[in-house]
């Protein structure tokens, strides 16, 4: 649940919890010097960013496995915006 006007809803639902899993993901490809911060790095970094701490809040004692990607150590042509969103988790 990446936006927080409906976490509450959602997690209420569950009677138990035992493990969160967080898979996340969105891409803008585009060059570093052609990217823009609204358009092109929000919405690639605020799944990940958001998403992780949403859970991190909402279930403080319970293991959270996140998923990234190899992308925020190698990295790939037009990526910059998905690297930095893995390299946060």
């Amino acid at each position: 649940v990446c936006d927080t006007a409906h976490e509450a809803r959602v997690i209420g639902g569950f009677s138990r919890v035992s493990h969160v899993m967080h898979l996340a993901g969105s891409l803008s490809d585009r060059l570093i010097p052609f990217l823009d911060w609204k358009s092109d790095f929000l919405p690639v970094l605020r799944p990940k960013v958001a998403g992780c701490l949403s859970l991190a809040r909402s279930f403080p004692f319970v293991p959270i496995t996140l998923f990234s990607s190899a992308a925020s150590m190698v990295g790939s042509v037009g990526q910059g915006n998905y690297s930095a969103a893995n390299g946060f988790l």
